[in-house]
């Protein structure tokens, strides 16, 4: 089940992010006082009845701050604390002498003298000093009390601020829509009245009734018979001129009316959603202070209860009934149901801007244009040299590995958005944790700047060398860069790749462990990776080798010696082609 905390970060508006409940400093206070409380738990255990004594003589110091210590000590029974011996009662007096004199002391001035039993002098050290316990105890229950003051301040401050920007908004819709009633005469709509304003659809009707009119077949002989006999004339021209632009001008104001209502509308369903989180938040919070603290189980309940925000939660409700009634009547013909489904909601209406996409689709232009770009120098230098193509270049295999690498980032993302596209539930299928899912537009960033890197660092690696641009940084450090950076990529960010790596480790580890539907869907993608393995392979072997150091333009003795080699031609490759078979059967 997902955490509150994490819940109310996905559900929160952007704009309104530092008006919600903070959540996570309340439960960080709780966790203190827990600790705190577990501390003063664990002292009590020691000594019951001084620990007992001493609470309760601080819970009596508290409601009797204005009483001298006699008055204090006698109320509690509580003899005055010596400083050569302090003590609760009496009676542990006389047990504290007996116990010395069991352990051959004389007097309290002769304890800890060479003569006393060493270990016997330990283990009643607390007892002979129960100073050093009560100032221990002391501290927990300072502690604590620290505690509950902090966690009762931040909880005040978060109740003031949510409910003041809750009323805040609250007055702002409420303002708005009267502002709206009055400028447009809508206040006959609320009353279920339209004598004043031409509803929508018969706006409708009259446009059509008039450009038929205008431009209809027979209303056009009737205007030319009406042309020929003369009775035609400047006035039904000014009629037609005033009835058109008095029917647009109704059909702008009620666009405009349309909009308005469904902007302020949406914004007073994110006001309740508002609401229903911060009161969850609440709640949550206060259970998790009772059951930590259970002795002030009912401190803040009437807090609760008693606040605005929660009381004054029917005025959200209100409003929100008062839109559908307007919206209902003027463009849905009273239909309540009808009203509720066209104000939700919708993709692509213009309301809501998602910047996002933009800043997505600009990316993917410049991936393109590189693309076409790279493609377009590997042809040329065809064409032009016959044989000098990026895919001749001697450390072409690590493009090979990273870009296989980066292309099942991109069909990962691809599978992710069809799969939501068409609502399968590939995390349950998967069984997935939902914290760790990134959503397909998240993915596709990622893959769209490992793409940029990517295809930047291939034409600067061709251009180099080919010395088509100033070599500023040695060819041969090119892919390097770009085996870094790939390495980066598949570590972070860790929230994601974690999980990533255990899936791939269970893989791999298929003939020890359970295999589940996700690992075996992995197991199938490793079959189509065979060559994306081999390059891999080839890569590592060109930088543990240091290869990578290595200039191009000369022509060191045995160069990738190791490519040619027994161990690598005869086992490393067909193992490498028999293992995604093995993990996958």
């Amino acid at each position: 089940m997902v955490e509150f905390g994490l819940k109310l970060e996905d559900n929160k508006v952007a704009d309104w992010a530092e008006y919600y409940i903070d959540y996570e400093k309340l439960k960080a206070i709780l966790d203190r006082l827990k600790t705190a409380i577990e501390r003063k738990a664990k002292l009590a255990k020691q000594k019951p009845e001084f620990a007992r004594d001493i609470q309760v003589a601080r819970e009596t110091e508290e409601h009797s701050l204005d009483d001298n210590n006699e008055e204090i000590n006698q109320e509690s029974k509580l003899p005055p604390i010596t400083q050569e011996f302090p003590v609760t009662n009496l009676a542990a007096v006389e047990e504290k002498k007996q116990l010395l004199q069991e352990a051959g002391i004389s007097s309290i001035a002769s304890y800890g003298s060479t003569t006393t039993p060493l270990k016997r002098i330990i283990s009643m050290e607390n007892l002979l000093h129960p100073k050093r316990f009560e100032s221990k105890f002391k501290d927990a229950l300072g502690k604590i009390e620290v505690e509950e003051n902090s966690f009762e301040k931040q909880l005040y401050t978060e109740f003031d601020k949510v409910s003041g920007f809750y009323h805040s908004k609250a007055e702002e819709s409420s303002k708005r829509l009267k502002l709206l009633i009055d400028n447009s005469g809508l206040e006959n709509s609320v009353n279920s009245s339209r004598k004043h304003h031409i509803p929508p659809r018969q706006t409708r009707d009259a446009m059509q009734d008039l450009w038929h009119s205008i431009l209809g077949k027979s209303s056009s002989n009737d205007m030319a018979s009406q042309q020929e006999r003369g009775s035609w004339d400047e006035s039904d021209d000014e009629e037609y001129s005033r009835r058109t632009f008095d029917v647009h001008d109704r059909e702008k104001e009620l666009n405009s009316i349309h909009r308005a209502l469904l902007d302020q509308y949406r914004t007073i369903k994110l006001l309740k959603n508002f609401y229903v989180l911060n009161y969850t938040g609440f709640v949550k919070i206060l259970k998790k202070f009772n059951k930590i603290n259970p002795e002030r189980e009912d401190k803040y309940e009437d807090k609760l209860k008693d606040e605005n925000i929660f009381d004054a939660s029917k005025a959200c409700e209100k409003l929100e009934e008062k839109h559908e009634k307007i919206y209902a009547n003027w463009f849905c013909d009273g239909n309540i149901l009808l009203a509720r489904a066209q104000l939700l909601p919708k993709r692509n209406d213009g309301l809501q801007m998602d910047w996002s996409q933009l800043r997505l689709g600009y990316r993917l232009g410049m991936c393109t244009i590189l693309t076409l770009w790279v493609c377009w120098d590997c042809i040329w230098g065809l064409v032009r040299d016959h044989n000098s193509t990026i895919a001749g270049r001697d450390a072409f295999p690590v493009f090979r590995a990273c870009g296989g690498l980066l292309l099942l980032h991109w069909f990962w993302g691809i599978s992710v958005y069809v799969w939501t596209r068409y609502r399968i539930n590939y995390i349950f299928l998967f069984d997935l944790n939902p914290r760790t899912v990134s959503s397909p537009v998240s993915i596709f960033n990622q893959a769209v700047d490992q793409t940029l890197v990517f295809l930047v660092i291939m034409l600067l690696y061709y251009k180099a060398g080919t010395d088509a641009i100033p070599k500023v940084i040695q060819p041969q450090m090119l892919p390097t860069i770009l085996v870094f950076y790939t390495l980066f990529s598949l570590i972070f960010p860790l929230r994601t790749r974690v999980p990533m790596w255990a899936a791939i480790f269970e893989v791999i580890s298929s003939p020890m462990t359970s295999p589940n539907f996700f690992t075996v869907y992995i197991a199938d993608v490793f079959t189509s990776m065979v060559k994306v393995f081999q390059d891999i392979a080839w890569t590592a072997c060109f930088m543990f080798s240091g290869d990578f150091l290595k200039g191009e333009t000369h022509k060191h003795f045995g160069r990738h010696y190791w490519a040619k080699s027994l161990w690598y031609k005869n086992i490393l490759i067909p193992l490498i082609c028999l293992f995604p078979l093995w993990v996958r059967f």
